[in-house]
C-alpha cells in the first residue's frame, strides 16, 4: 500500500491549491450511474505538486467526477434518449476550482461541489457536479480515531464508505485504447518536437490537450481571438480568473457583434477585461500567451466548429524562449492601441531568433512580407501548401517560379472559399500545378505549409493581400525543424488523400 508523504495537519492547515505536474484534463462520459443517469469520468494515477510550508512535495492522486441529474421536475427525456443523445464533455475547469479537504473516509484532497445547466436534445438539465482528486495512501488506520464529517469520495454508484471499482470511461475498450494513443502520441510530439508541439483539429484529444494547456496557467492568461463561441474554453477562463489569475482578452468587434453565441459579454460580466478592435478590418490573431512563457498559435478559432465539429485547424504550442516574449509584446502593444476606440498599431519590424522568424502584420511596408515570398521561393524538392484563402498574387506567382524550377508543388484550398473565384486556382492548374479542395460543409481552415519537410510556416495568416495591408496577423518561421516538419506533413498527406 502506498504512503502519502503530504503532511496531513500541515495541508489542512494551509489548504494548497490543486496544482498537476504535467498537463491534466478530464472528460466525462454519459452513462448510468447506479439506478439514475448522469456522466461520469476518472484518471487513477496523477501526478501532483502540493506547496507546504514552503516547499514542494509530490504526490499521486486519483481524480473523478459524477455530474447528477437534479431537481424534482419532469423531464421529457427517458433514459434511453438520454444515454443516445448526451454528449462527453470536459470538466478541468471543474477541477482547478477544487479545494483542500479532508472525506468522510478519512482521506484527504482536493474537493468541489456545484450545480450547473447542461443542454440534452434541446432540454436544459440542472445537474450537480462533484470533483474529487484524493491523495493516494493518505487514509488514516483506525487506530488513529474518527476524522470529522466531510463530504465522501465521489464514485459512480453515490456516496459510500466503502467505495466499489468503476466502470469508468478510461477502463472502456475504446476510451482505454484511445487513451493509450493519445498518451504515445503526447510523448511522441514532446520528445520529437523539442520546445514545439503542434494539435490538428477536428479531434477531441487535441481540443482535451488545449484545455490542458491553458489550464496550467498560475499567473496570468493573454489571449487575442478573433472570436470566442466556445462554452467550455470560455467557463475555463472565467474559472481561472476567479481563481486569481490576470486574464486578459482581446477580440474582434465585428465577430462580437455578428454572433450571438459570442461569449465577450459573459466574459465581461464575470470580471474580465476584454477590448475590442475598432478599425475596418480585423483582429483576425488567434493566440494566447500563458504566464509569459508558453505561446499557443496558429488557425484554430475559439469557436465550437473549431474545436470539436469537422472544421480542419492546427494550433503550435511553444515552450520556447523565442515565440512567448515577441507574442507577449504583441499582445501589449495591441492592449494599449485598443484602450480606446481610435487605437491604431503600426506595422512592426519581424522578429528573427536562430531558424525561428516571427512576423506581424498588417505590414504597409511589405517588409515581413518579403520575407514571407523569400522563404516560399527557398523551396527546392517540395512545397506543400494548406491555406484557406489562396489569392495574393505574389504568393502565386513564387508557387508557379518553384514549380517551373523543378519543385513539386501541392496545394489544397477550401472549395467555399473559391467557389466564387477560381481564377486564382485555374492559374495554379494552368501551372501544372495541382489543387485539391475539400468537399465538404465544413472549412479547411488551416494557414500552414511545409517546404522541403523542414521548413513549417504557420499562423493566423491567410494568403490575401487584406492580410498582409490591413488586418493583425502573426506568422511563424520555423527552419530547419524536420521533426515538426514530418508532423505537418503527415497532416498535409492525410487531406491529401482524404480530397483526392
Amino acid at each position: 500500500m502506498s504512503i502519502c508523504n503530504v503532511p496531513r495537519d500541515a495541508f489542512l492547515a494551509e489548504k494548497p491549491a490543486l496544482v498537476f505536474a504535467k498537463p491534466y484534463s478530464l472528460l466525462v462520459k454519459p452513462k448510468k450511474l447506479g439506478t439514475k443517469v448522469g456522466w461520469y469520468g476518472s484518471k487513477p494515477n496523477k501526478l501532483v505538486s502540493v506547496s507546504i510550508n514552503g516547499d514542494t512535495l509530490e504526490s499521486h492522486v486519483r481524480t473523478s467526477c459524477s455530474v447528477r441529474l437534479s431537481g424534482k421536475g419532469k423531464r421529457s427525456l427517458s433514459e434511453e434518449q438520454f444515454l443516445s443523445h448526451a454528449m462527453e464533455f470536459n470538466v478541468t475547469d471543474v477541477a482547478l476550482s477544487a479545494e483542500a479537504h479532508e472525506f468522510e473516509t478519512s482521506s484527504i484532497g482536493w474537493y468541489i461541489h456545484l450545480t450547473r445547466k447542461i443542454t440534452v436534445r434541446g432540454e436544459d438539465l440542472p445537474v450537480t457536479i462533484n470533483f474529487n482528486a484524493t491523495l493516494k495512501g493518505s487514509k488514516l488506520d483506525a487506530a488513529n480515531g474518527s476524522p470529522p464529517k466531510r463530504p465522501v469520495e465521489v464514485s459512480d454508484d453515490g456516496p459510500s464508505r466503502k467505495r466499489p471499482r468503476h466502470d469508468s470511461p478510461a477502463s472502456s475498450g475504446f476510451f482505454r485504447s484511445l487513451g493509450s494513443a493519445l498518451q504515445g502520441l503526447y510523448n511522441w510530439l514532446s520528445n520529437s518536437g523539442g520546445d514545439y508541439s503542434p494539435l490538428f483539429f477536428p479531434g477531441p484529444e487535441s481540443f482535451e490537450q488545449l484545455l490542458s494547456v491553458l489550464a496550467e496557467s498560475k499567473k496570468s492568461l493573454d489571449v487575442c481571438v478573433f472570436m470566442i463561441t466556445e462554452d467550455h474554453l470560455a467557463e475555463l477562463l472565467i474559472a481561472k480568473h476567479n481563481a486569481g489569475v490576470r486574464v486578459r482578452v482581446i477580440s474582434d468587434n465585428a465577430m462580437e457583434t455578428a454572433f450571438t453565441t459570442s461569449t465577450i459579454g459573459r466574459l465581461e460580466k464575470a470580471g474580465i477585461e476584454v477590448r475590442l478592435d475598432h478599425s475596418k478590418f480585423h483582429m483576425h490573431h488567434k493566440f494566447v500567451v500563458i504566464d509569459g512563457h508558453t505561446c499557443i498559435n496558429g488557425s484554430f478559432n475559439w469557436t465550437r466548429p473549431s474545436a470539436l465539429g469537422e472544421n480542419k485547424e492546427n494550433a503550435l504550442i511553444s515552450r520556447s524562449s523565442v515565440l512567448a516574449p515577441q507574442f507577449s509584446a504583441r499582445f501589449e502593444n495591441l492592449w494599449n492601441a485598443f484602450a480606446n476606440s481610435k487605437g491604431v498599431l503600426n506595422s512592426t519590424a519581424g522578429i528573427t531568433s536562430g531558424d525561428v522568424k516571427v512576423l506581424f502584420f498588417p505590414d504597409k511596408n511589405d517588409d515581413n512580407f518579403r520575407v514571407f515570398i523569400d522563404a516560399l521561393l527557398s523551396a527546392k524538392k517540395t512545397f506543400d501548401v494548406c491555406v484557406f484563402t489562396l489569392s495574393v498574387r505574389e504568393a502565386i506567382e513564387a508557387m508557379e517560379d518553384v514549380h517551373s524550377r523543378g519543385v513539386k508543388v501541392r496545394v489544397i484550398t477550401d472549395n467555399q472559399q473559391q467557389v466564387h473565384d477560381r481564377a486564382h486556382v485555374k492559374q495554379l492548374e494552368a501551372s501544372g500545378i495541382e489543387v485539391r479542395l475539400d468537399n465538404s460543409s465544413r472549412k479547411v481552415h488551416h494557414k500552414f505549409c511545409v517546404i522541403d519537410g523542414t521548413l513549417v510556416i504557420t499562423g493566423s495568416f491567410n494568403w490575401t493581400r487584406q492580410a498582409v495591408d490591413g488586418n493583425y496577423e502573426d506568422c511563424v518561421l520555423l527552419h530547419n525543424r524536420p521533426k515538426i516538419g514530418c508532423m505537418y506533413s503527415a497532416e498535409f498527406q492525410r487531406l491529401w488523400g482524404e480530397y483526392a
